[in-house]
């Protein structure tokens, strides 16, 4: 089985483009929105987009790629997602200080 965690600094796009997707989320004190790619089965994929700034947002996803967990849901492919931004913000956090 292969999990991917993976993150991306996104400078010239805040998170509005991926808003009325799916219901908002709290990351972090941070505005975010989910979604998943038409590449992607959403039951075991999902995006979390984090709107950090005006113009600027930071893109967690998550993605396994076996069907064989059991009661895995895009829902909790989106938990694992936001938990990995909170994580990273955390880190861009600490490095400013």
């Amino acid at each position: 089985m292969r999990i991917h965690h993976g993150a991306s600094l996104i400078l010239n796009r805040g998170a509005d483009y991926a808003l009325g997707q799916e219901p908002l989320r709290n990351v972090d004190g941070y505005t975010a929105t989910t979604t998943s790619s038409d590449l992607e089965d959403p039951r075991w994929h999902c995006f979390v987009v984090v709107d950090t700034g005006p113009g600027q947002s930071l893109l967690s996803d998550y993605s396994v790629d076996t069907r064989d967990i059991p009661g895995m849901t895009h829902e909790k492919a989106c938990d694992r997602a936001q938990a990995a931004a909170a994580m990273m913000l955390e880190n861009l956090r600490a490095a400013q200080h």
